[in-house]
């Protein structure tokens, strides 16, 4: 697990990941189909920030609208999934948040701060006009909800209501931000090594 999630937080990671994950499919590898075809593919993040410097903030990207790259896959090895959701709304608005909890199916995560104890670990990263902020899980952050775990082509879909953390690496200060209504919507692509 701390290796999974080292990596999904690793700047360069992420940018590779969200460029060319789909490449890293094996040859033979053949994605299953989507079984609810009519359920649409569109990937998409929403949610509301109270506290820290916000009031009430909305904040909500989907790729109908915006440029959105929303991808999710299972590590075998690690028994994990992570996802990696990121996009923009505008020159100066973006989100980019990371998603990673044991196994592959739909249920409640514990989200927590403990990468070989808790469950699920939730990161937000916010960059809205010259205020770049980001968010990480701590000790009973929340409960993440995974309502959709579909095969490889599919969906993976949930939400969280919670509590995130900031540390001012300067002053070593946290401050908390309240997460509402946290919705999410990315594409299941091939497992991972």
């Amino acid at each position: 697990m701390k290796k999974l999630f080292g990596l999904l937080l690793n700047p360069l990671f992420l940018g590779v990941l969200l460029i060319g994950m789909e490449s890293c499919k094996k040859d033979n590898e053949t994605p299953v189909p989507n079984p609810n075809p009519g359920s649409g593919t569109e990937e998409k993040i929403s949610f509301t920030l109270n506290g820290d410097g916000f009031s009430n903030q909305a904040y909500a990207i989907n790729s109908s609208s915006t440029s959105v790259v929303a991808l999710g896959s299972y590590s075998p090895s690690e028994n994990y999934t992570g996802l990696s959701i990121a996009g923009n709304n505008s020159a100066t608005k973006s989100i980019t948040s990371i998603i990673v909890f044991k196994g592959n199916q739909t249920g409640n995560f514990t989200l927590g701060a403990d990468e070989d104890e808790d469950q699920a670990h939730l990161v937000i990263q916010i960059k809205d006009g010259g205020v770049e902020k980001q968010y990480v899980s701590t000790e009973n952050a929340g409960t993440l909800k995974i309502t959709k775990y579909e095969n490889v082509g599919g969906k993976i879909e949930g939400t969280f209501s919670g509590t995130l953390t900031r540390f001012d690496l300067s002053t070593g200060t946290p401050s908390t931000v309240t997460v509402n209504n946290y919705k999410f919507s990315a594409a299941r692509i091939a497992n991972s090594q």
